[in-house]
């Protein structure tokens, strides 16, 4: 677009850059123009532009309704929130799948990109044994929203620290949109049969509280036992509710990972689990995030209602 034609879009372009959380690339996308031509407008206008600090902690002051059951369902599953950086940081929620949940990935990148400013990027990661593994990941802005969410689902918010569950807000937002989140991160199925949820970061009481949430919230008849290795637990669904959880949840399921609430299977899930604070992660190249092809997308059954666009606070 040449710039006599952005000239006549220059209240639009300048009220956009004003009044909404889009950075400068994302407006010049949704424009068909380039972000050179969207920074002449804003100078020649007089239009002060953030400067990077300013444009990292760029995100929108609440949750709709997907983004914050989406963020349960991986709190209790993969995701993890970054502990601030400093005592007037903010946190930010970071997620890393495996290549073969690439696609799983990239559904929630889309669902959560109000509050994302970078794009998907690989990092590899050296265990203490030096084995490498590769996995692909995204980082949100900063945001005060994610801080409250650490301080209430860690132990700790300054420093690395495992795990906790906020009773009240896991109870508030657990839906079946939360729930396939969570079972899509952290569900195992060993046989037809059978299907379990890793719970070992949580403690004894938290467990338990998940399991009685279960029951109440959508009749699933579970139990809680000690996990194979015996670091944790576990909670198994009973045999007769894996059809029930299979008809509640296929509808939310990405293709990629449909597999896990198939008629049969025979092959245990592969897990992935993420640390709880990102600090500690040995990767190489992490300062330079490159772009990943993610043209594969899920397929995932969203219901379109006036609640999910309400805006919501935590």
């Amino acid at each position: 677009m040449k710039f006599g034609q952005l000239e006549q879009r220059k209240d639009e372009i300048c009220n956009t850059y004003l009044h909404t959380h889009l950075s400068i690339r994302q407006m010049a996308a949704q424009m068909n123009c380039s972000s050179s031509g969207i920074k002449r407008i804003l100078r020649k206008y007089h239009i002060p532009m953030r400067n990077k600090c300013a444009s990292l902690n760029l995100c929108p002051h609440k949750f709709v309704d997907t983004e914050i059951q989406i963020i349960i369902g991986s709190l209790l599953g993969d995701g993890a929130l970054t502990p601030p950086r400093g005592p007037n940081g903010e946190s930010q929620f970071y997620e890393g799948h495996g290549p073969k949940q690439l696609s799983y990935l990239q559904w929630k990148y889309d669902e959560l990109k109000r509050f994302i400013g970078c794009k998907i990027y690989p990092l590899n990661h050296t265990l203490d044994n030096g084995k490498t593994y590769k996995t692909y990941n995204f980082l949100t802005r900063k945001s005060v929203l994610f801080t409250d969410l650490r301080r209430k689902f860690y132990s700790s918010l300054m420093k690395r620290s495992d795990k906790k569950l906020d009773w009240s807000i896991i109870a508030k937002w657990m839906s079946p949109l939360t729930l396939a989140v969570w079972l899509m991160d952290d569900g195992t199925r060993s046989s037809k049969n059978r299907f379990g949820i890793e719970c070992q970061s949580f403690s004894k009481p938290d467990n338990e509280f998940l399991v009685n949430l279960l029951g109440e919230k959508f009749n699933l008849d579970c139990k809680l036992i000690t996990s194979v290795n015996g670091t944790g637990w576990k909670i198994q669904i009973i045999d007769n509710n894996v059809n029930q959880l299979r008809i509640l949840l296929m509808p939310y399921f990405c293709d990629c990972l449909k597999y896990k609430l198939r008629d049969f299977s025979d092959n245990p899930v592969e897990t992935q689990r993420c640390h709880s604070g990102v600090l500690k992660l040995k990767c190489f190249n992490a300062n330079t995030p490159s772009p990943v092809d993610c043209n594969s997308k899920c397929n995932v059954y969203t219901k379109v209602t006036s609640t999910l666009n309400k805006q919501v606070m935590v």
